[in-house]
């Protein structure tokens, strides 16, 4: 982690001291309470982690201050050296603390005499055979000058809102300062003086203010992908090439001497030399292509570095370096810190960078270092997870180092299965057991087990459907036991890939299982489905504990051979005894029920089905008894009272013993105990056991199970419509749909149910939720066909698979702009054609989702770019960002399928403290306590960074609330710095379109909006708006509050015609998504109103004021300050049209002249008598009326 960022929001952010000056609101009794460090989120950090600062002496002398804690070790230190500037180069080398050398892995808090103010000392050390190839791979990195994948935009988009910026208001000055002087203009006093000086700053302010340049159109035919990516910087190339020599490995003779390496450098010079990478430094040897001579040249410029062997050799090497180093460390520090997972952030469109030539890829490439690993080490990956897991956690700050060391080995995992999956779906690893099916192959690979979901295991009579859900629910069972964490009961890492079509699971190995028959290993449970069942009554125990947090209860089970035996859990599930004495659990597929109202048997409810579940029950539980309630609350009140009076009359002794006993007389008040809802998995589809038991208790626990599927088939499901039909809830992408879904217990093949509810109530989200439904069911059908292609097919087959989906689309709606029907002109390939495919996907949503698809339901003129975005991000597809023209036969060709990519889901360990002071510190912002929020936002983001590493989406989150903390307090500057922060960390981490980062973008621009940089604010704002659009099309929800803020901007800067077409646009979506009765509407007509008012229009500023009257009555009542202000303005623009329209009527009597050839001044005497008088009269009626003015 870059430490050195861990506490940016501190330094950055103002004092609280400063905060408690804002204006707040008084604390109540509803106020969230304050956590305290018993809890497990309170407590300042620097208490607990001992912030200070070190300076750390570099071998070319300078000095370089650190910001460190206690809970860092001498690693962390030796990579924030990394990232300075003066000696990024310099990776061999020791750390000395008064004079004594300090262990490299060693904790700083072991360290005696560390303190404030303390020196370390770096000392150049020779290179081992590790260290070389390390320093040469650093320095190849470091040259390659390419930004840390997955990149983020915001910088480049800064940079160039700037400089057009900065251009516009060199232009407006131009224009001013070169503006033709009027002439024959005399000075006419103070009234002239004065409007010169008024027009002077008007001009002055619109240079401050420039006006607006589009920076991304809101043409819809200039919506298309091309601008997705702003144009690349030019590469710094320093050097040719370095590479490793042919003459590698140094013979014997040589290594004796200290030989390690030989390197083949060219330089830009055009110049090739051969470099010996020595024990002690680097140097030029006498080498050449055909002759080994391993001495020092001439002009060897021996040195520690390779980088000071290449200044001594190249000129040019030593100016492009420093250039280099120069737009490498300008970057923000969250755009070069590596992700995690780069996959997770859904790459669909590449940006076509060319490919070059590099030998270090090459030989990364054919050496198989697909990521930087120690030689000839395998990592025990169980041992270390399970270590991880046991680790105390009492305290804070040890709950904050076991949920670092678990989510570091978590993140490692992944990245291996990642790397594993890739080679074994590329055909690069072999099966341990090749005789057996292709689906029932498993493999072994970097010491993580791999299997197909598609293996023996899963295989019941399902299709492929079945074992690819099990596989799921499989990983739901892994995080379910994960959440109760109980010590004695161990879970193995698991990670599932989807990728070019296939799901494989990898899996940490259990010490032990693959050298252990199955009766030594399995001590609970069955392997074979249920036939034979094994018991532990240790084990049985320790299963107990599990059930009670699961809702599972004990039950009695027969397998076939007759035995029975008591379980707390599903028969698939596995407890398995690891030779390291764990007990672990396996095939978690079944730990939640089976839904009856699906046939199929791996469709599952959600476990949060049993918390809505349980507190219906309850509330029920507590109507049901409600007297009995109601009187216990009173006696509990009475005696409340009583206490206090005894309290008050401590005197009356006597008196209070003969209360009591009086007390104690009363009659007691029976209220029967609430049990929460257990539910049986093995109550349902049992095939080789049976459930042992009377009649009565058997049929009660399919009972149970039944009412449980009822009760959200008839209750919950409806109540979820209520709610998106209210506007209490509303999704708008397919993340947000899916965990809106998931939070009440849903599960998404509920999803025609639900667009079935809400009927045309909601037709966003009804399009939304159809088009969730076709994409998932495509996905499906998208696996098996690439299955079915070889390595040569990949990119037609994929392309013509699309070119069908997005024709066959429009072949279902007549939606194109000429009005002409869409016919099929996509030949048949791979036997596949438009009408074939969608008749495929109307049987997978007919048979997933229990939904007839009409075909006209999915409207491909709007969301046909939104689903093509939505269908290569959950199969893996990446393609070209440019403009697509998705209305001509074969809009995607071959050459524009840029690769594929892997889907993973994971377990995502997670750190309670820090959300539960997430959560208070904003409801303390939603209260004004914006000090409050402020300190509990800070401690959130230092216990994130510690965690997760700065780039974490949590991070992100908590950087966002703080800048909206800062906006509140009229810090702008600051506010503007940590969302550039959150927008960051989204765009690497979950996306550059992703719905947050689109949304955080909406915000940035708010915040320059505020701060008074007007055409950067509208920038961002564009930006939004062109993210959402990608995302949703152009009714997209967001889109609304978007379009207003941009209109808002354009009203500041006196754009009022401008700001009326995009108030107006703003006006029909919210229209379109919350009906013409809505706040935000009546709003926006008043902002119109103002706008026209500003144009003096003030019979439009009426009319549209008038709308804002209406809606406000109707929704808020006459008595509200909202009508009041509206009856207000409705007064003055009444008033002032009034005016106007005198002053109107005036004017055209004035100038009703019958003889159209009036003179001027100067020829007026040339005019008869009568003229000259009439002449005279006009000219006096209009002085007194300015004198009346």
């Amino acid at each position: 982690f870059l430490l050195s960022a861990m506490t940016e929001a501190a330094v950055d952010s103002p004092p609280v001291s400063e905060l408690n000056d804002a204006p707040s609101v008084p604390a109540t009794n509803d106020d969230p309470p304050v956590p305290t460090p018993e809890e497990g989120a309170a407590g300042p950090l620097e208490e607990q982690n001992n912030f200070f600062n070190i300076t750390v002496v570099t071998p070319t002398g300078s000095n370089i201050k650190l910001q460190i804690s206690t809970a860092d070790n001498v690693q962390d230190i030796k990579q924030m050296l990394f990232e300075a500037k003066e000696i990024c180069h310099i990776t061999s080398y020791i750390l000395l603390f008064q004079g004594t050398e300090v262990n490299g892995f060693a904790d700083l808090k072991d360290i005696e005499g560390l303190e404030e103010g303390s020196v370390f000392t770096m000392q150049e050390c020779p290179y081992s055979q590790f260290d070389s190839r390390l320093h040469v791979r650093k320095l190849r990195e470091l040259l390659s000058n390419t930004t840390e994948k997955p990149f983020s935009l915001l910088s480049s988009l800064t940079t160039k809102l700037e400089k057009e910026c900065a251009e516009a208001a060199k232009q407006k000055e131009k224009q001013i300062t070169h503006a033709p002087k009027p002439k024959n203009q005399k000075n006419k006093g103070r009234k002239n003086r004065k409007n010169r000086k008024n027009k002077k700053q008007k001009q002055q302010q619109a240079v401050d203010r420039p006006e607006p340049s589009t920076i991304f159109s809101l043409n819809e035919q200039d919506q298309g992908l091309e601008t997705f990516f702003p144009p690349r910087n030019t590469k710094t190339e320093c050097v040719h090439s370095i590479s490793y020599s042919g003459w590698n490995p140094p013979p014997g003779f040589r290594q004796c001497k200290g030989d390690l390496a030989y390197l083949v450098i060219r330089t830009l010079e055009n110049k090739t030399f051969h470099v010996t990478s020595a024990s002690n430094g680097f140097f030029v040897n006498n080498s050449s292509g055909s002759t080994f001579d391993p001495t020092p040249a001439k002009n060897s410029f021996f040195a520690h570095t390779l980088v000071e062997v290449l200044q001594n050799i190249s000129p040019l090497f030593k100016t492009n370096f420093k250039t280099l180093l120069d737009e490498y460390f300008v970057s923000h520090p969250f755009e070069v810190i590596s992700v995690p997972h780069e996959e997770l952030n859904l790459p669909w469109l590449d940006a076509d960078a060319p490919h070059t030539f590099d030998l270090n890829r090459t030989e990364a490439f054919l050496s198989g270092e697909e990521v930087f690993q120690f030689p000839d080490q395998l990592r025990d990956w169980n041992a270390e997870f399970q270590s991880c897991k046991e680790l105390p956690k009492e305290t804070l700050q040890e709950r904050i180092f076991r949920d670092r060391a678990i989510i570091k080995i978590t993140n490692e995992f992944v990245i291996g299965a990642i790397v594993g999956a890739k080679a074994i779906a590329n055909g690069a690893v072999h099966p341990i057991n090749p005789t057996d099916p292709r689906p029932a192959h498993l493999y072994i690979h970097d010491n993580i087990f791999f299997s197909h979901a598609m293996n023996g295991r899963f295989l019941f009579d399902e299709g492929e459907m079945g074992p690819y859900k099990c596989a799921n629910n499989d990983l739901k069972g892994v995080m379910a036991f994960n959440l109760i964490d109980i010590p004695e009961i161990h879970t193995v890492l698991t990670v599932l890939v989807n990728y070019r079509g296939n799901r494989i699971v990898a899996q940490s190995i259990i010490p032990g299982i693959l050298h252990q028959t199955n009766v030594d290993c399995i001590r609970y449970g069955s392997v074979d489905h249920g036939k034979n069942l094994v018991w532990d009554e240790d084990f049985h125990d320790t299963m107990k504990k599990a059930a009670e947090l699961l809702r599972i209860p004990e039950h009695e089970i027969e397998d076939e051979s007759g035995k029975r035996m008591k379980l707390c859990c599903s028969v698939e599930t596995k407890g398995v005894l690891g030779t390291d004495g764990r007990k672990y659990v396996l095939d978690l597929d079944r730990t939640s029920v089976r839904d009856s109202n699906f046939e199929d048997s791996w469709a599952l409810l959600r476990l949060e089905l049993y918390d809505v579940f349980t507190e219906w029950k309850k509330h029920h539980h507590v109507l049901k008894y409600k007297e009995q309630y109601d009187k216990l609350a009173r006696r509990r009140v009475e005696k409340a009272k009583e206490e206090q009076e005894k309290s008050e009359e401590a005197t009356k002794d006597e008196g209070t013993t003969t209360e009591k006993e009086t007390e104690e007389d009363e009659e007691p008040i029976n209220i029967p105990e609430f049990v929460p809802p257990i539910f049986n998995p093995n109550a349902t589809d049992l095939k080789h056991v049976k459930l042992v038991g009377d009649e009565e208790s058997i049929k009660e626990a399919e009972a149970q199970v039944k009412e449980l599927g009822d009760f959200l088939m008839n209750y919950v499901i409806p109540l979820l419509a209520n709610e998106i039909r209210n506007n209490m809830a509303y999704p708008s992408d397919s993340v947000s749909l899916a965990k809106f879904f998931h939070s009440r217990g849903v599960n998404l093949r509920y999803l025609g149910y639900v667009v079935k509810l809400l009927n045309n109530s909601k037709p966003f989200i009804k399009d939304l939720m159809i088009r969730e439904m076709i994409v998932r069911s495509t996905k499906h059908i998208l696996h098996a066909f690439l299955q079915t292609l070889g390595e040569a097919q990949t990119s037609e087959g994929i392309s013509h698979f699309l070119n069908c989906f997005i024709r066959g689309a429009f072949m279902r709606n007549f939606n194109h702009p000429s009005g002409i029907p869409c016919e099929s002109h996509v030949p048949e390939q791979f036997g596949l054609t438009p009408t074939k495919l969608w008749d495929s996907i109307d049987e997978k949503v007919k048979a997933q989702f229990h939904y007839e698809l009409q075909k006209e339901e999915f409207q491909a003129s709007e969301y046909a770019l939104p689903a093509l975005r939505l269908l290569c991000q959950k199969t893996g597809i990446s393609i070209r960002a440019k403009q697509y023209d998705l209305y001509a036969h074969q809009p995607i060709t071959s050459d524009d399928i840029m690769g594929l990519f892997p889907i993973i889901k994971m377990p995502t360990p997670a750190n309670s403290d820090a959300w539960d002071l997430v959560e208070a510190g904003k409801n303390f912002l939603m209260k004004g306590r914006v000090d409050v929020a402020f300190e509990f936002l800070t401690e959130a983001i230092q216990i994130f960074h510690q965690t997760h590493g700065p780039i974490h989406p949590n991070t992100a989150q908590c950087y966002s609330h703080l800048a909206m903390v800062l906006s509140h307090v009229g810090d702008y500057a600051q506010a503007i710095i940590h969302q550039s922060k959150a927008i960051i960390i989204l765009e690497r981490t979950k996306g550059l379109d992703h719905s947050e980062t689109a949304f955080e973008y909406g915000n940035l621009g708010l915040f320059y909006h505020q701060a008074q940089h007007y055409q950067i604010a509208y920038g961002f704002l564009q930006r939004s708006l062109y993210l959402s659009t990608i995302i949703g099309g152009s009714k997209y929800p967001d889109n609304a509050a978007t379009l207003t803020n941009i209109a808002a901007i354009l009203q500041d800067n006196m754009e009022f015609e401008k700001a009326i077409d995009y108030y107006t646009k703003a006006i029909s979506c919210f229209d379109y998504h919350y009906g013409a009765k809505h706040s935000n509407i009546a709003s926006a007509h008043h902002n119109i109103a103002l706008c026209y008012a500003h144009l003096k229009n003030f019979r439009m500023a009426l009319q549209n004021e008038r709308k804002t009257q209406e809606i406000f009555n109707e929704i808020l009542g006459p008595q509200d300050p909202r009508t009041t202000e509206s009856n207000n303005f409705i007064d003055q623009f009444t008033s002032q049209a009034v005016e106007v329209e005198k002053e109107s009527k005036m004017s055209q009597k004035v100038n009703s002249v019958p003889n159209p050839n009036r003179g001027t001044d100067d020829s007026i005497g040339t005019l008869p008598i009568r003229d000259i008088m009439k002449y005279i009269n006009n000219n006096e009626a209009s002085k007194v009326r300015s004198f009346r003015k």
